[in-house]
């Protein structure tokens, strides 16, 4: 099975982590994962705060975190395999500090440590590859923060059923991004999560450096940049119908800049409209990456990083 053929279980996959999880009553969390894994916890608070719920959520991408940081708050540690040097780091530090520990992991050493120290373990199902098992991870983790069965199950039916849909629209962005030599990624800071998947998910899948351009700040500072970059450029933009993003469009437009817009409507399941834009996105990375050559399930690099990490922990 190639890695686009996995996107047809993402609905099930979505509910499958849900039920494999237990609802929590958390009003803060501090949120700890590593790339495709540690952008889950970016989704959740993009969603928890569209939906105004009143949960205070961090999100770190590092170990490096005050210890106070963790005090009065939930510690949930994300990591796919269970085997994330830096998220392992992380629990030892912080879990004496934190109000309770929670982790979500298909199984290795984390789940271990839950076992071994009382605290939650959820074990989600494996995928392929640790980025592509993103709704599992993202299912579970909605459910320790109080998001309705009711949400989640409308995000699963539309993945499911509009998945003919996201195949079309994403290969038409890897035709738009095939004629690109400079691409910037504009997005909106409430759904920052969109924009951080689009830019993980080109440099593994499409081995692709792109421009980030987050707005409204991208509106004061960086449109300067986007607009010098026409000759074999374009800015790939998120939208989800607010005033900055129709603004920065509109500029951008007329001068002359090639827009691909994405627009998310948020007027509907905010959870579905997410998911399904980022798995366009993955799609259109992976048909992009086949395109110009390149293997999108192979990252040869980030695993050296990682043994030498191993070796350097001893």
């Amino acid at each position: 099975m190639g890695m686009e053929d996995y996107y047809d279980q993402w609905g099930g996959n979505l509910l499958s982590g849900y039920e494999a999880a237990r609802e929590m009553c958390i009003d803060r969390a501090l949120i700890v994962g590593m790339g495709g894994s540690g952008i889950v916890g970016h989704i959740a608070r993009d969603v928890v705060n569209s939906l105004d719920l009143e949960i205070e959520i961090e999100v770190e991408n590092t170990p490096y975190i005050t210890r106070w940081r963790a005090t009065c708050k939930t510690l949930i540690l994300i990591s796919h395999s269970g085997n994330t040097i830096e998220t392992l780091e992380a629990a030892e530090k912080l879990s004496g500090e934190a109000l309770e520990t929670v982790v979500i992991s298909t199984g290795g050493k984390l789940l271990g440590m839950a076992e071994d120290k009382g605290w939650i373990g959820i074990k989600v199902d494996p995928a392929p590859l640790p980025r592509l098992g993103l709704p599992q991870m993202l299912g579970a983790l909605l459910k320790l923060l109080g998001l309705h069965e009711k949400r989640v199950r409308e995000a699963s039916q539309q993945l499911s059923e509009e998945l003919k849909d996201i195949r079309s629209k994403a290969k038409k962005l890897a035709d738009w991004l095939s004629k690109k030599d400079v691409i910037y990624v504009a997005y909106p800071l409430h759904l920052s999560s969109v924009g951080l998947r689009m830019w993980q998910m080109m440099a593994e899948n499409a081995k692709k450096g792109v421009y980030l351009a987050p707005y409204p700040e991208a509106s004061h500072n960086i449109i300067e940049a986007m607009i010098k970059s026409k000759g074999g450029g374009g800015v790939y933009l998120i939208s989800t119908g607010d005033k900055y993003g129709e603004t920065l469009g509109k500029i951008l437009g007329k001068e002359g800049i090639d827009l691909f817009k994405a627009d998310i409507d948020p007027s509907t399941n905010i959870l579905g409209g997410v998911l399904k834009t980022i798995a366009e996105q993955d799609l259109a990375t992976i048909f992009y990456a086949r395109n110009r050559g390149a293997d999108p399930e192979k990252t040869p690099y980030i695993e050296r990083f990682k043994e030498l990490i191993r070796e350097w922990r001893g």
